[in-house]
């Protein structure tokens, strides 16, 4: 939550200190709140899954929501998990990738493909 609006994006924001999501973001997700389901969603895809683009490339959504103990229902499906996701974690995903990358090269080889500009090793 907090990396979401430290960047701006329009779909979190604090209000009297509380995580208030964009309308197009369910605010419960098998009972549990939305922010409740953010660090667990994001250890399942990042840490047991090996990231979104496994996840994706496998078609694995149905394997998170069931990592994560949550029955499938309407509201609770492999969509609305990978919407959650894509939304408010992949943003946070992509940049830790790109900074636990940059830790392991020299910035400056000449061959070096990521851009590691102003992050600190």
């Amino acid at each position: 939550v907090a990396y979401n609006i430290e960047m701006g994006s329009g779909d979190v924001r604090l209000v009297d200190g509380e995580a208030v999501f964009s309308k197009s973001l369910p605010t419960r997700v098998a009972g549990r709140s939305l922010a409740s389901l953010l660090i667990p969603l994001f250890n399942a895809v990042y840490g047991e899954f090996s990231g979104y683009d496994k996840v994706e490339f496998e078609d694995l959504w149905g394997d998170v929501r069931r990592a994560l103990n949550l029955v499938k229902s309407p509201s609770c499906n492999s969509y609305t998990i990978r919407r959650i996701y894509q939304t408010l974690l992949l943003p946070y995903e992509r940049e830790r990738t790109t900074i636990e990358a940059c830790g392991d090269v020299d910035p400056g080889d000449p061959y070096l493909t990521l851009d590691c500009s102003g992050i600190e090793p």
